[in-house]
């Protein structure tokens, strides 16, 4: 297994609507190398604001453990939380 752990955010502004959102990067997992069937999975939380609005969103991989699968669970906040 190789793991890649990224650091850092994107920005992106969207001109038509005149919003400033920050995404911040997650985990990425390569798993199966050795037997030639590449499967990549990602773990952890991803958080995104945006600055205008004040909206928040958090996104959180559960990365895939024997037989269970992966999934996620995600929670969007409005600028009064």
């Amino acid at each position: 297994m190789l793991e890649l752990d990224s650091y850092g955010t994107f920005d992106f502004y969207l001109k038509k609507f005149d919003e400033h959102i920050s995404v911040e990067k997650p985990k990425v997992l390569c798993k199966n190398l050795i037997f030639g069937g590449l499967m990549i999975d990602f773990g952890g939380a991803i958080n995104s604001r945006n600055h205008i609005t004040g909206e928040k969103f958090e996104l959180t991989f559960f990365e895939a453990q024997g037989k269970n699968i992966s999934y996620l669970s995600g929670k969007g906040y409005d600028k009064n939380g």
